[in-house]
């Protein structure tokens, strides 16, 4: 539980390990320590999992800026897609909805929002960051 952020995660890992412990029962005679062997093959299977969760997260925000930049560049997208997205964009904060409209929609630098909307840049990429999670999560992205 001390790697993994969900305990369900945390359950599988340890679950996997005794399968393969299971699998390679013939090398327990050549164990010395079980306690330790133990511990290291769910520590290297928890890193596994978070270096899988890591590469799931940058491929579902590179979907999200793929569909984002579709959305606003092509009239081809799939109806039902676009319908979907429209309706994620739709429930965003007003704030975030104006930020991610004006930097997809109208092609706008960071640096041109934040004087177009007299705020920081970092509250710009603040915002786009926590709007493009929350269309993640809308378009259930996440998994």
């Amino acid at each position: 539980m001390s790697y993994l952020p969900h305990r369900g995660d945390a359950e599988d890992v340890v679950q996997a390990v005794f399968i393969k412990l299971w699998e390679k029962s013939a090398l327990l005679d050549s164990i010395e320590s079980l306690d330790a062997y133990l511990f290291q093959c769910v520590k290297n299977q928890c890193l596994n999992r978070l270096k899988a969760l890591k590469i799931q997260d940058q491929y579902n925000l590179l979907m999200t800026e793929g569909l984002l930049q579709y959305h606003t560049e092509s009239e081809k997208m799939d109806p039902a897609l676009q319908d979907q997205l429209q309706r994620a964009i739709a429930e965003l904060p007003e704030g975030i909805r104006q930020i991610i409209q004006l930097k997809y929609a109208e092609n706008l630098q960071i640096s041109e929002i934040a004087k177009f909307l007299n705020i920081s840049e970092n509250t710009v990429k603040t915002q786009l960051k926590r709007g493009k999670k929350k269309l993640r999560e809308g378009l259930k992205l996440t998994t």
